[in-house]
């Protein structure tokens, strides 16, 4: 028969494995939060996307909609398909659902798109 003294050592024994274990979890914390994070997430898929033929097509096919011009208002130059990135008008940041949604896209150059960054 198991004495009260031996059920406590083996309850504190117990309790810090688990504490171990739950350590060890919690370093791991930063590096799970960064791998499942709607952003990050959102922004590599929408790059493996546009990298794919479905989204050199859609750039194309953008491309002649905006007449081969920057979707900026104040900019409009025109620019050979090379010179145009892929833009959001909502930001991935903020809306990160929206990461693959056609008509939250617009072709604008390269300076544009970069003073643009994340501000609607």
């Amino acid at each position: 028969m198991t004495t009260l003294h031996q059920l406590i050592a083996n309850l504190l024994s117990a309790m810090k494995r688990t504490d171990t274990s739950l350590s060890a979890l919690k370093a791991d914390v930063p590096e799970i939060e960064a791998k499942y994070d709607p952003v990050k997430l959102a922004r590599s898929r929408f790059n493996s996307w546009r990298d794919s033929n479905d989204g050199k097509t859609f750039k194309d096919r953008l491309y002649r909609k905006q007449k081969g011009q920057c979707a900026n208002p104040d900019c409009h130059r025109d620019l050979p398909i090379d010179y145009l990135e892929i833009d959001h008008k909502l930001p991935i940041t903020t809306h990160h659902q929206l990461a693959l949604k056609k008509s939250n896209m617009q072709l604008l150059c390269t300076p544009c798109n970069r003073k643009k960054s994340s501000r609607i």
